[in-house]
């Protein structure tokens, strides 16, 4: 390598964020010993890093590599040391706001914020210095003084946000608050304190910087700039929760302002054959700008300003949004927030008069999306359907209705798939699936996939169902090992439309092919999912198949998944007690689908201690010592014969041999414990609802019975013969 010249070393050194080879060897050091230490003593070692670092904190922030070091030192850090960098960083606020990568600090150090003050960070010891409340006051000011600025610019907007954020207590989706560069860079997603209940000083000031953004806005410019459009959309989110009437005032402030409420006579003022482009507005044909109408009709989609939203923006120009490049998506937005069956059904027979023209632009999700209003609305189901099949060109005659799921999944129309030409109505009604040329299905659409699983969620689906069926074997086991596909066998499972008769047709198609299924990456996880919703001969023919081949399935590195869960080893040596279980494992599964729902289990369960954040004096949670230093109070008394005692147990062992069985007993024992109190639930829930009672359990109630009474069982026998040798193994 040729050494770097004079001048160039000083060009470098002189670049904004350099740091020598030292303070980085420092911080790389640091870094490793951060995941090495825990409790106290990362505590301690944090104090010192903060205390160092802040001398030079807005210098070392400005370098790539630190920065990221500094942003995972804050997961770990206390109220104390947010405060200490928070302080530095407010010596040079326009710094830290417009700097590629200090800004990424800066905007964590804002996020965890109520942190702080939530655990008292916020009230500091000596009256000299400033609590984290106080400097994000001063920025509030600062920023109320440069919002023109940071409006615009690529690191002060995402500032600015996490601000707003902050001040409304108001939680943003990440998609907004931050970059798609940021989220695809992040590792791990990052969770962020909870922004409710902020203190009574943050609503002034949030109030006054969204009354200047909104004075400072350029209509024509700001909306549809990627800096300063997620600002505005940030806002609308936050006021649809804190302030829905400021809300409801600044929406119309931008539907009037920007056009998007066009007259109506304006539109049909337009010359015929002019381009569609010039009867919507720039901000909805616009990338940037049509993610803030999608905001601004999410958040006006209410119970009573629904028809207004659609008469205001859409009425009269569905087509022209449903094949814009950008505005379709607002469109989507529009069909999967509506709530009102009169008003989707407007909407569904405007556009369903074009569903062809849909598909020739490839805007498949629009489908998709009126698919599932159909079947949440309960209404136009089977006319969607029939519109599907024209457009796919199956409608008639009647033998090609069956193609219609070969057609669906790969997305193509009847010719193109079976591969005839397009002819005259006579000849068409000759030409069938069967008359065709013979093909097989060979790649799975994604969109086809999504709108075949509405289609079978729909009330009436035995046109759908008898096209799936009619698919051979080996496109069926495609369909099934398909990362698309697979969804679409999991729907026709779980669908409540779906008869039995259907899925055991289907399972007779599958048969023979089984084996290759389970040792598929995708077909694994298919077939358990099947199996949750078998009846019990079903799952006796999957388990009969499998355990041919069981050597095989148990090698097999996807298939060893499918030989464990579905308990083929058992199955196949006791048969009748594998059968027990599998209906209690179904009764229970039913129980607990009244016990958890989305938000998560109904009862309250044990929080998990955070290890990420190690407890301090600071912390408003108390947390409980260690068990292994809860002894009674009489326990200090016997220490010395307890020590006596643990000496003489040592020498015992030691006189053993060790053997693996010792360390795997252990090793059981260890996980019996941990499971315990979960099995206990699970006893006292099945117990309750009476889910124990099998038809083995009278035989092993009257075993007990005889043992208790004197007289013994072959099966106790065998037990206590198995524990004495195994003894007698261990001791020699």
């Amino acid at each position: 390598m040729n050494p770097r010249k004079p001048n160039e070393n000083k060009t470098r050194k002189n670049k904004l964020g350099f740091l020598n080879d030292h303070t980085l060897d420092y911080y790389r050091r640091v870094f490793e010993t951060l995941t090495d230490i825990d409790g106290e003593e990362k505590d301690l070692f944090l104090n010192n890093v903060f205390t160092q670092m802040e001398s030079e904190a807005i210098k070392v922030s400005q370098n790539q590599t630190v920065s990221r070091f500094i942003e995972r030192f804050l997961e770990n850090a206390q109220p104390h040391h947010i405060t200490q960098l928070l302080s530095a960083f407010s010596e040079d606020w326009s710094t830290v706001s417009t700097d590629r990568f200090a800004s990424h600090v800066f905007q964590n150090i804002i996020a965890l914020s109520p942190k702080c003050i939530q655990q008292g960070g916020d009230n500091s010891d000596n009256n000299e210095e400033k609590s984290v409340k106080d400097l994000l006051l001063e920025f509030c000011e600062y920023s109320s003084e440069n919002l023109e600025t940071m409006l615009t610019d690529t690191y002060a907007s995402h500032i600015l946000r996490v601000l707003l954020e902050v001040l409304g207590g108001v939680d943003v989706s990440t998609d907004i608050i931050r970059s798609r560069m940021s989220q695809a860079q992040a590792k791990d997603e990052k969770v962020w304190p909870k922004k409710n209940n902020p203190p009574e000083e943050y609503g002034p000031w949030f109030k006054k910087i969204v009354k200047k953004v909104f004075s400072l806005c350029d209509y024509s410019g700001h909306l549809m700039d990627a800096s300063s459009s997620p600002v505005f959309q940030t806002i609308l989110l936050i006021l649809k929760q804190r302030d829905p009437e400021s809300c409801r005032k600044y929406v119309k402030r931008i539907l009037k302002k920007s056009g998007l409420t066009q007259p109506k006579e304006e539109e049909e003022s337009g010359k015929e054959g002019e381009d569609t482009e010039v009867m919507l507005p720039a901000l909805v044909r616009n990338e940037v700008g049509s993610y803030l109408v999608q905001q601004i009709v999410a958040v006006s989609l209410g119970d009573e300003g629904q028809g207004k939203v659609f008469k205001a923006i859409f009425k009269g120009r569905l087509l022209n949004y449903a094949v814009d490049r950008a505005a379709n998506y607002i469109l989507q937005t529009l069909i999967d927030r509506v709530t009102d069956k009169e008003l989707f059904e407007e909407i569904f027979d405007e556009l369903t008069q074009y569903v062809e023209d849909i598909l020739a632009i490839h805007h498949v999700g629009l489908l998709s999306k009126l698919a599932s209003g159909c079947e949440r609305n309960h209404t136009r189901q089977d006319k969607f359907v029939r519109r599907l099949m024209e457009a796919f060109h199956c409608d008639a005659p009647d033998s090609r209705q069956t193609a219609l799921a070969p057609l669906l999944l790969s997305l193509s129309t009847y010719e193109v798939f079976y591969k005839t030409e397009e002819s005259d109505n006579d000849q068409a009604e000759k030409t069938s699936p069967s008359a065709a040329t013979p093909q097989q299905l060979t790649t799975i659409n994604y969109h086809g996939s999504v709108l075949m699983q509405n289609l079978l969620r729909f009330g009436k689906s035995k046109l759908v169902v008898s096209s799936l069926l009619e698919l051979k074997p080996a496109e069926l086991k495609l369909v099934a090992c398909d990362r698309c596909g697979s969804h679409v066998i999991d729907v026709f499972w779980e669908s409540e439309t779906v008869g039995e008769k259907m899925r055991d047709l289907l399972l007779q198609k599958f048969k023979g092919l089984f084996l290759d299924i389970s040792c598929d990456r995708n077909g694994s996880r298919t077939l358990e999912s099947m199996w949750k919703s078998c009846s019990a001969q079903q799952k006796v023919v999957i388990a009969e198949e499998l355990s041919r081949h069981e050597d095989r399935l148990h090698s097999n590195k996807f298939g060893h998944f499918v030989h464990r869960n579905l308990a083929i080893p058992q199955f196949k040596t006791h048969r009748k007690l594998w059968m027990s279980q599998q209906g209690v494992t179904a009764k229970k599964r039913k129980l607990f689908k009244d016990f958890f729902d989305d938000s998560g289990p109904a009862f309250p369960k044990k929080p998990r201690p955070d290890k990420s954040e190690p407890w301090n004096k600071m912390s408003s949670q108390t947390r409980d010592p260690p068990k292994l230093f809860q002894t009674d109070k009489k326990d200090w008394t016997n220490k010395m014969a307890d020590k006596s005692k643990r000496n003489k147990m040592q020498a015992d062992k030691s006189r053993n041999k060790w053997s693996p069985d010792d360390e795997e007993q252990t090793v059981t024992k260890q996980e019996d414990s941990d499971d315990k109190d979960a099995l206990n639930l699970l006893d006292t829930l099945v117990r309750k609802h009476g889910l124990d009672e099998t038809e083995e359990e009278p035989e092993k109630k009257k075993k007990k019975h005889k043992h208790k009474s004197g007289e013994k069982t072959g099966h106790a026998e065998n037990v206590v013969s198995k524990k004495v040798k195994k003894q007698k193994g261990i001791n020699k």
